[in-house]
Order: structure tokens, then C-alpha cells, then sequence
């Protein structure tokens, strides 16, 4: 796996737990409250790394930057 195919199964993740039911599985309630998860590189950011920007339902963004270390 590189560090584009990780970026893009944790987004497909991330996605999948802020749509699940949390009546049906068990999704940490935190992220219920993520709206939406983006690429780095749909953002425009000037880097070389993979990453993800995470928003959540109070207007807070987290950057999540994938470095492969191995």
C-alpha cells in the first residue's frame, strides 16, 4: 500500500463512520460530528505528502498528514 491508497481508504473510512447509524455500529461519537473530508490536494495545498482535511459540524478543521515511514 502507498501512502495515496491509505489516504484514500482513511477518507472512505472517515466518510462511512460520520454516515453510520450509531444505533447500529459502534462509531465513536466524535466522529458523528465530522461534515466533511477533503484531500490535500483537492484543497490546493503546496505539498508533496498525501493528507486529508477533516471539518467538523463547529467550523474546526484538522489536517491529517500520511508519511509513509517503511
Amino acid at each position: 500500500m502507498n501512502e495515496q491508497e491509505f489516504q484514500d481508504a482513511l477518507r472512505e473510512l472517515l466518510e462511512q463512520a460520520a454516515e453510520a447509524d450509531l444505533s447500529e455500529v459502534n462509531v465513536p461519537r466524535a466522529l458523528k460530528k465530522i461534515t466533511r473530508v477533503r484531500t490535500l490536494a483537492e484543497l490546493g495545498v503546496l505539498t508533496s505528502n498525501a493528507g486529508l482535511v477533516v471539518r467538523t459540524l463547529n467550523g474546526s478543521e484538522f489536517q491529517i498528514t500520511v508519511v509513509r515511514n517503511r
